[in-house]
């Protein structure tokens, strides 16, 4: 909470993630189009408080049960 406030420097939830670093990043350059590798900017405290947060919070039966979903509508454990 240290590192972000109240929010309200942030427009919306996408903004925040940027921020934070956890968002992938295309990179085009004329008819090249490379993968979307990790984010080497952003706030690395928040980034690592974030990720920390998602994992411990698979403890929790109801997030599990959320992740147990999507990972059965063949979504990606990594970013999208």
């Amino acid at each position: 909470m240290i590192e972000v406030g109240d929010g309200s420097a942030f427009a919306s939830a996408a903004h925040l993630a940027a921020y934070a670093g956890i968002t992938p990043v295309t990179r085009k350059s004329g008819s090249s189009i490379r993968g979307e590798p990790p984010a080497r900017s952003g706030n690395k405290t928040l980034r690592r408080a974030l990720l920390l947060s998602a994992f411990s919070a698979l403890h929790d039966p109801t997030s599990r049960a959320y992740y147990n979903k999507k990972r059965a509508e063949k979504k990606s454990t990594t970013r999208p």
